[in-house]
């Protein structure tokens, strides 16, 4: 992203203790970068990470036991107005099945986001929605899925295990036209 929007304001929420310092590092190089290392949710406090040997797994949880460690949470609403970010916003989310209390911090947020990129599922491992389930949930939200990348597919059988799809609103003017043909 930081090539194509070079000046853009990039808030970086991330629960995962792993991947501090490369983010740290990341910032450093690149000051319209800022990382926050804390879950993303839907209020301010905290929440259970789950532990993971997998550096890209883990998530946050509403159970808490051996398997679960504590780390802050914030809202994106919060840390939009503690920043004085100015819109468009682009909201990225990778986070295992709790993207909807994370669009529930971020509803104020979600009137001035022009993009949400979320990574969805076809198949139920935790709490998550599947992609039809997201699709409608977003669509109460005011956006629509516009097109979908990264698709990973299940080595065994190799269906279709998660896709990012991006959703812009619904009043965009890419669904203002029904037919194949565009003029």
């Amino acid at each position: 992203m930081l090539s194509y929007y070079p000046d853009a304001m990039y808030v970086l929420i991330e629960a995962n203790r792993h991947h501090e310092l490369p983010l740290r590092k990341l910032c450093k190089r690149y000051k319209n970068a800022h990382a926050v290392m804390a879950a993303a949710g839907d209020h301010a406090g905290e929440a259970a990470f789950e532990r993971s040997s997998d550096p890209f797994g883990g998530r946050v949880t509403a159970r808490v036991d051996n398997n679960h460690m504590t780390v802050p949470m914030v809202t994106i609403d919060d840390l939009v107005d503690s920043r004085h970010l100015q819109p468009p916003f682009l909201i990225k989310l990778d986070t295992h099945g709790f993207e909807v209390q994370i669009l529930s911090g971020a509803r104020r947020t979600l009137e001035n986001t022009a993009v949400v990129i979320i990574e969805c599922y076809f198949f139920r491992h935790s709490d998550n929605l599947l992609v039809a389930e997201m699709m409608a949930h977003m669509d109460s939200l005011g956006f629509r899925c516009m097109d979908l990348f990264d698709q990973l597919y299940r080595p065994g059988d190799l269906a279709l295990w998660q896709a990012d799809l991006t959703f812009v609103k619904k009043s965009s003017a890419e669904f203002l036209h029904n037919s194949y043909q565009v003029r």
